[in-house]
Formats: C-alpha cells, sequence, structure tokens
C-alpha cells in the first residue's frame, strides 16, 4: 500500500510541476504576438514624426518665424529654444534628431514656401521617396495656420 500513496503523490507532484513549468512558459515567451522588426520601424518612425509635428507648431507659435531651410537646421533651431524644447525634441524624437528613419534612411524635408507648408517624409522600409505614397510616412504642418495638416 505504501508504494502505491507514494506512487500517487510522486505522480501529483510531477503534475503540479508541468502546469507551473507551463505556466511559466506561456507567460515568458507567448506573453502577446510579436510585431515583426519592420511593424516596430514603422511604429516608431510614425511615432516620433507625429511628436515631431507637435513641436513643429509649438515652434512655429512661439516664434512665428518660417522653418529653417533643412533638417538639421530646424533641429538646432528647436534646441536653441532652450532645455524644455531640446529636452522633448531629445527624448521624444531622436530619429528626427539624427535626421534618419528607423530604417536609417534620410528624411526628406520640404518647405514650400508659397502655400506656407512643410513637409517632412520618412521614405520608409523600401528607402525609395514615392511622395508619401505606398510605405512613406509623411507629416505636413500649415505654418501659416500653426496646425498639422495630414499624418
Amino acid at each position: 500500500m505504501r508504494y502505491g500513496t507514494t506512487m500517487k503523490k510522486s505522480i501529483s507532484f510531477l503534475t503540479v510541476l508541468v502546469a507551473i513549468l507551463g505556466t511559466f512558459w506561456i507567460l515568458h515567451y507567448v506573453k502577446e504576438p510579436r510585431m515583426g522588426r519592420a511593424s516596430k520601424n514603422a511604429h516608431t518612425t510614425a511615432t516620433q514624426m507625429e511628436d515631431f509635428s507637435a513641436i513643429l507648431i509649438q515652434y512655429a507659435v512661439r516664434t512665428n518665424r518660417p522653418p529653417a531651410p533643412t533638417l538639421v537646421a530646424m533641429v538646432e533651431k528647436i534646441q536653441d529654444l532652450g532645455y524644455v524644447y531640446a529636452s522633448r525634441l531629445n527624448n521624444h524624437s531622436p530619429l528626427l534628431v539624427e535626421g534618419k528613419d528607423a530604417w536609417g534612411h534620410p528624411f526628406v524635408y520640404e518647405w514650400d514656401e508659397e502655400e506656407m507648408v512643410l513637409t517632412v517624409r520618412s521614405l520608409g522600409r523600401n528607402g525609395r521617396d514615392e511622395s508619401g505614397e505606398h510605405d512613406d510616412m509623411e507629416i505636413a504642418v500649415d505654418w501659416h495656420n500653426k496646425q498639422v495638416l495630414h499624418f
């Protein structure tokens, strides 16, 4: 009889152990669907571009001056506004500070003086400028009305 009782306890112990290890495995490895690298790059770039558009609007409201002719010069002008702007730019839009999207492609920066619209575009995964189409991501800021036209 002792043999049967000991065997039942061992089986019960192993069952509990397998359940605990299985739960750990599920929680650790199957937490949520994993985002592919391309999706992460797109999300990172889009989020930082959106933050950058808000910073551009703040710059336009505060200075009431047209944007700088290049992205590098624009970043410097924003950083020159003070710590709060520089900190926000560096913390929320580091890709734009570097001048390259998450795929390593340079941003397209265009100022339409006639329409007073500043456009910043990521070339997306394929690295080709498709004027905001296909995998490109684009923000357009209406400098006169100080609003984002589209994202």
